[in-house]
């Protein structure tokens, strides 16, 4: 064994930090060149002070190296290997990070708001580290463009904003705003994400286009249409001065639904007649 000629103080080689995951054995090593050999010693540091390593089953010393039998993120933080000997001492500090899988919660998951109202949905992750800015999506695009600044990306306008990384706002909700919101969250190891509906409340059915005034000849084809809106969908019935349309083969009544979630409905007259005129 060699012994070098003289005494030499403590001289730490170690590493500033140590990734492990979450469950796994983790290794703390701190070795110190020093003559008398040293002594080690760990603490690890709690809000700003330090508290003696207690060894047991799930921390154990070999040497300066400390051994973490099955990690949880409460080992996550700041480790200070110090090694002595009769010449002085030397101390590092090690921080441990604990890479655990990163899940994701979004809350009210389905949340109903009238239109004019605001929304508010909340984004919890736990695990990680998260290094990565959360990222905000309706209906798989992306809806917050830069999640520190409060950007728009879909709607243009600054109803859309983020109180904080994790909470979404949206003022005065309007018809487009209803659909699926994700909340995504990523780092180097892992992603997840988690989705919540949006759904209007009971709106009162809008007209919305509807025809003007036509003078027709006797026997032309006439198609008369309208639109409307509202939640749920409205149905559209037609009326001839305050009578059914009658369900004649020259009348054909029918609608559609936009992508808008407008209701269009039209009626169709094949041969107009004299009778047919009126409000």
């Amino acid at each position: 064994m060699y012994q070098p000629h003289g005494t030499i103080a403590p001289r730490i080689w170690s590493h500033s930090q140590v990734k492990c995951f979450e469950r796994d054995l983790c290794e703390l090593p701190c070795v110190a060149q020093s003559w008398p050999p040293p002594k080690y010693r760990w603490y690890k540091e709690d809000e700003s002070s330090l508290s003696g390593v207690v060894m047991g089953t799930h921390v154990q010393q070999f040497d300066g190296t400390l051994m973490i039998s099955e990690v949880w993120p409460s080992d996550a933080g700041k480790w200070v290997c110090v090694a002595n000997n009769t010449l002085g001492e030397e101390k590092v500090i090690i921080k441990l990070v604990v890479i655990s899988t990163i899940g994701v919660h979004l809350e009210p998951q389905r949340l109903v708001v009238d239109v004019g109202k605001s929304a508010t949905f909340n984004c919890t992750v736990r695990g990680g580290p998260i290094n990565l800015p959360l990222v905000w999506l309706k209906d798989g695009i992306l809806l917050i463009t830069d999640p520190f600044s409060g950007g728009v990306g879909l709607n243009l306008d600054d109803r859309i904003r983020l109180i904080d990384s994790n909470v979404l706002y949206i003022r005065s909700v309007i018809r487009e705003d209803s659909g699926s919101y994700q909340c995504l969250a990523e780092s180097e190891y892992d992603s997840s994400q988690a989705t919540a509906e949006l759904k209007l409340g009971d709106i009162a059915p809008v007209i919305v286009d509807t025809f003007k005034d036509i003078i027709v000849e006797s026997s032309t084809s006439l198609s008369l249409r309208c639109s409307a809106s509202a939640t749920p969908l409205p149905q559209i019935k037609w009326y001839l001065d305050d009578w059914p349309v009658p369900s004649f083969a020259r009348f054909r009544a029918g609608d559609y639904v936009t992508p808008d979630a407008k209701v269009v409905s039209y009626v169709n007259i094949s041969s107009t007649r004299v009778v047919d005129g009126g409000e």
